[in-house]
């Protein structure tokens, strides 16, 4: 009963920090920047949702309030976009290959938003399929679930997380 009273009293807290605005125009494509990069492009796609944040008032932590109407410039040697914040960009996924250099890793991505005089950066990094982990199956069992997830993280597509939080400061 402890358990539950303190999640319910944490829930109740941290509601008012966490507020999402609801995005009033549908997803933008990102652009490919050369033909050499779209060669690199695989099969699926991924939104990735942009929000501004005012800065936390004085004594808080944490992002402030989420601010409609911020632009925003997403940039990298592979891509590029602009969206009003909040607002999704579809991103796509890239090849991951043990032949092409850095297995086929695309460059991060540059979020750079402006609203009302106030500026922020981030930084968006492309993901790698995570190792498995086997347990329970003995030595054989975790030889095998080790090359079954060598291989998925050698050839699973690289692609950017759903959200991109950029602070903005004067």
């Amino acid at each position: 009963m402890t358990k539950l009273t303190f999640v319910f009293a944490a829930a109740l807290l941290t509601a008012g920090c966490a507020t999402n605005l609801t995005p009033t125009e549908g997803p933008v494509s990102a652009s490919v920047t050369s033909a050499a990069v779209s060669e690199r492009l695989a099969n699926g796609r991924n939104e990735t949702m942009v929000r501004a944040y005012l800065p936390a008032d004085t004594g808080e932590t944490g992002l402030g309030a989420e601010v409609a109407g911020a632009e925003c410039s997403l940039t990298s040697d592979e891509l590029t976009a602009n969206v009003t914040t909040p607002q999704a960009v579809i991103l796509p996924s890239f090849k991951q290959r043990g032949a092409l250099e850095n297995r086929g890793v695309p460059g991060a991505i540059l979020v750079d938003c402006e609203y009302q005089g106030q500026a922020g950066r981030v930084l968006l990094t492309a993901q790698e399929k995570d190792l498995a982990v086997v347990s329970g199956a003995g030595v054989g069992g975790l030889l095998i679930g080790l090359a079954v997830s060598g291989v998925a993280a050698n050839t699973t597509p690289w692609s950017y997380g759903p959200v991109a939080n950029v602070a903005l400061a004067n």
